[in-house]
């Protein structure tokens, strides 16, 4: 029995997915290192008050481009092992390209050095590229959330949870919020997004140790 949509692969498909996820959690472990490693090394850097991107400025920022460029490669590895699965229909295709626009966005931002001082064009391509990920961010979690019901409800509410939380807090963040806690609702919206990828990157796991056709309906 075959997953819907399947075709017969050329190569295991277990294997590849599993491979994929995993590469997705070193992604997600080295991205939170190298957000605490800065933290360390900038002299007087403050984790509640200064921004992520304050850490991408200066002697060290190396180390936070570093974590920035590991974590998209993880995102791109779960889309791929998401297609590779091919599970799901149109959205899950949507929520795929979506994770792979989020890695992309997430290179831009690492790699593009401009917006050192914050100030001219620079800033403009680094806001930009903020709010596109917030919208492909959004687009993803909702499209495979849609997708997730028969693998689990767990990984379908989970996705909920965490589109809303991005919805909401990204506005909050960006508008509203008072610049004595930015790096914190910063830093607390970079761990949601960290554990939804892992949330995915654990689910690739699971399915590549799975036999073909044993995914039951309404697991969690």
């Amino acid at each position: 029995m075959k997953l819907p949509g399947s075709k017969q692969p050329r190569l295991s498909r277990p294997l590849w997915t599993s491979l994929f996820g995993w590469v997705a959690v070193l992604g997600s472990v080295v991205v939170l290192l190298s957000d605490f490693v800065g933290c360390v090394v900038v002299e007087d850097h403050n984790p509640i008050s200064e921004t992520i991107s304050k850490l991408a400025v200066g002697e060290y920022g190396w180390v936070q481009d570093v974590g920035l460029d590991v974590f998209a490669a993880g995102v791109i590895a779960t889309a791929i092992g998401l297609l590779v699965w091919q599970w799901g229909g149109i959205r899950w295709r949507i929520g795929v390209v979506a994770l792979v626009l989020t890695a992309i966005t997430v290179l831009v931002i690492a790699e593009y050095d401009e917006y050192k001082g914050f100030d001219g064009f620079g800033v403009d391509i680094h806001l930009a590229c903020v709010y596109i990920l917030y919208v492909v961010v959004a687009v993803a979690a909702v499209t495979l959330g849609l997708e997730l019901r028969p693998v689990g409800r767990g990984y379908r509410t989970a996705s909920f949870v965490f589109a809303a939380v991005w919805l909401v807090g990204s506005p909050i963040f960006m508008f509203a919020a008072p610049t004595s806690i930015d790096g914190a609702i910063e830093r607390f919206l970079a761990v949601c997004l960290v554990a939804w990828i892992s949330m995915l990157a654990w689910l690739l796991i699971r399915k590549g140790q799975r036999r073909p056709g044993e995914w039951g309906e309404g697991e969690a």
